[in-house]
C-alpha cells in the first residue's frame, strides 16, 4: 500500500507528505498501548484465552492484566519433571544440553 500511495502523495502535496507519516507514527503509540496485550512469557494457549475472555477490541490489555494477577503459568512436575517451579520463559538451556 505504501509503495502505491507514496508516489501519488509526493506528486500532489510534496514534502508535506512526511507530516502524514508523522501523524500515523504518533497514532500508533497509544493504539499499541491501549489495544495490544502484553505477550512476554505467555503461551499461545494463554493468548487465546485472553482474546476469548475479551468482549470488545479494547478489552485484551485489561484481561491480560487480570490474568497476570490471578497468577502466572508455572511449569508443574507433570509438564517437565526436571524444572518444577520455573517460569515458562526462564528456561535457557537447549534440548542438546539435557
Amino acid at each position: 500500500m505504501i509503495a502505491e500511495v507514496t508516489p501519488v502523495g509526493f506528486a500532489t502535496i510534496g514534502y508535506q507528505y512526511y507530516i502524514i507519516y508523522a501523524v500515523i507514527d504518533t497514532a500508533i503509540i497509544p493504539t499499541v498501548y491501549f489495544c495490544f496485550p502484553e505477550t512476554t512469557g505467555r503461551s499461545l494457549e494463554e493468548m487465546d484465552e485472553i482474546f476469548v475472555r475479551s468482549k470488545n477490541v479494547f478489552d485484551p490489555p485489561r484481561v491480560a492484566k487480570a490474568m497476570a494477577k490471578e497468577g502466572g503459568r508455572r511449569i508443574d512436575h507433570e509438564d517437565n519433571p526436571g524444572e518444577k517451579g520455573i517460569m515458562a520463559d526462564d528456561r535457557t538451556d537447549s534440548i542438546e544440553e539435557r
